[in-house]
């Protein structure tokens, strides 16, 4: 099975921000393939 974490904040005066991470789920527990988390990412 595979999992997709995409939340979602508005921000007022900003816009959107989401940060999105997808997981295998296994017997084992969860393996994220979306690689290491590099933070917030500012886009203009």
């Amino acid at each position: 099975m595979v999992f997709a974490l995409e939340p979602k904040k508005g921000i007022e005066n900003i816009g959107m921000v989401e940060i999105e991470n997808t997981f295998i789920v296994t017997a084992k527990g969860g393996e994220c393939i979306t690689g290491d988390n590099p933070g917030l990412i500012p886009v203009f």
